[in-house]
């Protein structure tokens, strides 16, 4: 019996443009999209990392909220 040899590399499975088959344009457009949603939830994060609890609690949240706050921003980007 002969093992089914895996075509697929560590890219084409982690970058949808490769996956998709596009282009080298897309693929970048793609990390680019991603690399500038990452930096938007950091910024998030930070800012509101950097607020006091009783001015997290006066816009009616808290520190444990942050994370999820911040995934919310950038999932409606």
């Amino acid at each position: 019996m002969q093992e089914k040899v895996h075509s697929e590399t560590y890219i084409d499975l982690t970058i949808p443009a490769f996956r998709r088959g596009k282009d080298r344009k897309t693929m970048f457009a793609s990390i680019a999209r991603r690399y500038q949603a990452w930096r938007q939830y950091e910024a998030v994060r930070r800012e509101l990392s950097h607020l006091t609890d009783r001015e997290l609690a006066d816009i009616g949240i808290t520190r444990c909220d942050i994370e999820r706050i911040a995934s919310d921003d950038d999932a409606h980007r």
